[in-house]
């Protein structure tokens, strides 16, 4: 997995360089205001990392023995997964309303379910799992999302007539642009957030990692899961959301947190306990 995270890394050094320099021309290119691809993404997206966040949170919960574990880690696990669970819905909900509460609420009973079908002597290593899943989704969208209002970069399809508005990556605007646009959601094209929701799937790969019939596995889940973000990515672009470098560095907050949790909590914990 190392020559394929390797050059999973090195194209994303190449697409912040080409977004560097081209990055207006490739939203030129490829912009299709309000376009049913795009769309679809922008509303399943959320739901997926809720999806994901759900899964991290009831791995580290649910592989919990009651009677090996003191009742303190008992409690405050149960306050992470309740807080996290409840979090997962409500952002399910406020990108598919009533369908996305429905789909929170039934997808988290039957994650839930799965979890607790975890043979004993697996559960350590699930629960690493849990961890490297659960800090990954927690953390990347933390770096994403405090980022955003200190950037203030101007979203392409906001800038429609008036390019002037058009910035680097690299370039610190803060509110400069905010009376220029309707609302302030359009000065927030840098990182992508979307773009970050979608990396996080990648953590999906430990649930094989962990698993010693499974490991084979892991580098099939890796590519579809990518395969997914790069989909995500490119509907962002179309829409106008983001730029090429705002997609890149979005995902890459998601796919460095994790390799760091993949390497320090899981790989290490698994090596620790072998």
């Amino acid at each position: 997995m190392k020559k394929t995270y390797g050059i999973t890394g090195i194209v994303l050094t190449v697409c912040l360089f080409i977004g560097t320099f081209w990055d207006l021309y490739i939203n030129k290119a490829l912009f299709m205001k309000d376009n049913f691809f795009s769309l679809f993404f922008y509303r399943l997206t959320p739901i997926v990392y809720s999806t994901v966040m759900m899964i991290g949170v009831a791995l580290i919960f649910h592989t919990l023995s009651f009677k090996k574990k003191s009742k303190i880690i008992y409690f405050f696990s149960g306050l992470l997964y309740l807080f996290f669970t409840v979090f997962s819905i409500f952002l399910a909900y406020s990108h598919a309303k009533t369908g996305g509460a429905i789909y929170g609420i039934s997808a988290a009973l039957v994650i839930a379910c799965l979890v607790k079908k975890i043979p004993v002597e697996l559960a350590d290593r699930y629960r690493w799992a849990g961890f490297a899943i659960f800090l990954t989704a927690l953390c990347s969208m933390t770096i994403v999302e405090s980022i955003k209002p200190i950037w203030g970069r101007v979203r392409f399809r906001s800038m429609q007539g008036n390019l002037s508005l058009f910035t680097k990556w690299y370039q610190i605007n803060g509110n400069k642009y905010l009376n220029m646009v309707p609302v302030k959601e359009e000065i927030k094209s840098f990182p992508s957030g979307h773009s970050q929701w979608a990396g996080t799937t990648l953590s999906l790969s430990l649930l094989a990692f962990v698993h010693p019939k499974w490991q084979e596995k892991e580098k099939t889940v890796f590519f579809v899961t990518l395969f997914y973000a790069v989909v995500v990515m490119i509907s962002r672009l179309m829409q106008g959301a983001h730029f090429l470098s705002d997609v890149t560095v979005g995902f890459s907050s998601a796919f460095l947190f994790f390799l760091l949790f993949r390497e320090i909590i899981v790989n290490r914990n698994l090596k620790k306990n072998k």
